[in-house]
């Protein structure tokens, strides 16, 4: 595993952890923020054939949903 795997993963790791910290708290903006990072980082990963772990896609779309949903 290259070192930009590993930054990416890191960087997806702790934008999960922020993304639910954030929900906690209840701010919305600063979750639509994490959101938007993580959905960023998938998309760097998958231009250049980082494959991401299954675990690392479960708040992947939730932006759109909860937009539509409130």
């Amino acid at each position: 595993m290259g070192e930009f795997t590993t930054t990416i993963e890191h960087r997806l790791d702790q934008a999960y952890r922020n993304l639910q910290e954030a929900r906690t708290s209840g701010d919305e903006y600063l979750a639509d923020t994490f959101t938007a990072e993580i959905e960023d980082l998938h998309r760097l990963a998958t231009d250049n054939g980082v494959p991401i772990r299954r675990d690392e896609q479960q708040g992947e779309g939730r932006r759109g949903e909860e937009r539509e949903s409130g």
